[in-house]
This record gives C-alpha cells, structure tokens and sequence, in this order.
C-alpha cells in the first residue's frame, strides 16, 4: 500500500479542527469525485469516514480501506440512517450510503465534531432521523448541501457523487418539484375559495384531500388550520352532525 506520510483527515482534526470551508469542500470535492468513478465501477465503500481520507506528501487525497466494500459492515457513527434501522431492501451497490457519510464527514471537517460521538445506535438513529443538527452558524449554502446529503430519507438525498460535487462546486442545491405538493397547493388554493363562501364541508374535505397528496405541504397544512378556525365558530351554531365532523377533524390534524 502506498505510504501517505501526512496520514488522516482524522489526525488533522485532532491537530487544528475545524477546518476552513475552502479546504474541507475541496478535499470533499477531489472526493466525491473520485467515489462517482468507483461507484460506477459497481463498488460501494460503506465506511467512508475522516481515518480513512489519507493525504500523501504533495497534498493528494485518498481514500483507504475497501475492505467492507458492498457489505453493509462500517463504523456504526457514520453509517446511513437506512443501515442503522436495518431498512428491508438496502441494496449493498447504493451510492448514496457514501453520500450521507461523506456528508457526514465534511460536517465533522467544519465544525470538529458529530453529535453523537456518545450515544447509543438506537439514540444515534434518532438523532440522524431528526437532522438538527447542522448549525446554523456555517453559511446557508453549505447548510443546503449538508442538508441534502444528509437527508435520511435515500431518495432526497444527492442521488449521485457527482450531483454532490456539483452543488459543492456552484454553491447551489437544486430543488425537484413534488407532483403531489404541486397538486396539494392546487387543492389548497380551492379550500380559501370556499371558505370565503362559508362552503365549511366542502373546505374540510378538500384540506383531507390536499393532505393526502402531500402531508408535508406548508401551503395545505395552513388551509387546513384556517378551515378549523373559521369553521369551528359557525359548526356551534349548526346541527350535532357538523359539530362531529368538525371535532373529528381537529382530532386528526
């Protein structure tokens, strides 16, 4: 094996952590870079953490360790939130187990330290699920992509090293457009209409309706609390029936 005389991204740390941005993304950015060629090779790491990102004596990084290549095995800390919960159908070729650990990574390289260094892997598990946990005193653009590349949900994640590496690149996270929220923030724009008309049932049933789309959607959560606003007024007025269905509502959001 090949001697890297200037050793880890780990002893760095230990040394003068954290790191500046413009060193830690484009040692992130060589990479990204470099892991895109190896997945394309069919090859998943599935332990990329700082003691495996070597750096020679010219400054060159590399990356250590293939010995658990495609084998759902790493160091727990820096496994993606899908490892930990032993999700049904984790392909051992998904890239984007390297992406949330190089995330994972480029956080420690700026702020020192991951927030649970201390806890149990179920604790561990909670804490990745939540994702609070990036703060907000590093840039907004960098919050972006440590955001993305940490999602805990696989599918918005960076689908790719190379979609990663481009938003280190531009400083920019692109957005996807949800077809659902999209028709969930139509459904929402019709709810306002009818309870401008006093139209209560019609309103509540298509707040149920958006919310089904997308239960997420801002627009649509909104909606439906105005509905519950204006409707509960004037649902005391009318017969036991409304009064249900309106109470029933409210129990459900």
């Amino acid at each position: 094996m090949e001697y890297c005389s200037r050793g880890s991204l780990r002893d760095l740390l230990l040394e003068k952590a954290p790191l500046n941005i413009e060193e830690a993304v484009s040692w992130v950015m060589d990479i990204s870079r470099t892991l895109q060629m190896v997945h394309d090779r069919g090859i998943v790491h599935h332990d990329i953490k700082p003691g495996n990102i070597l750096f020679t004596e010219d400054g060159t990084v590399k990356i250590a360790d293939f010995g658990v290549a495609n084998t759902r095995i790493g160091t727990i800390l820096y496994m993606a939130p899908e490892l930990l919960a032993l999700t049904e159908g984790v392909s051992r070729r998904d890239g984007r187990i390297d992406v949330y650990a190089l995330g994972l990574t480029l956080l420690e390289a700026l702020t020192g330290t991951i927030p649970f260094w201390d806890v149990s892997q179920v604790d561990a598990l909670q804490v990745k699920v939540k994702l609070d946990f990036i703060p907000e005193s590093l840039p907004l653009w960098i919050r972006e992509v440590l955001f993305k590349a940490l999602n805990p949900k696989p599918e918005l994640r960076f689908q790719t090293m190379h979609e990663f590496y481009e938003s280190l690149e531009s400083h920019y996270v692109p957005y996807v457009f949800s077809r659902k929220r999209i028709r969930a923030q139509q459904i929402a724009v019709r709810v306002q209409w009818h309870l401008a008309r006093k139209n209560w049932l019609t309103a509540m049933k298509l707040c149920e309706q958006a919310l089904l789309e997308d239960p997420g959607c801002l627009v649509a959560l909104v909606a439906a609390g105005k509905c519950e606003l204006l409707s509960g007024n004037q649902a005391r007025k009318d017969d036991d029936g409304i009064v249900a269905v309106t109470h029933n509502r409210r129990r459900s959001l």
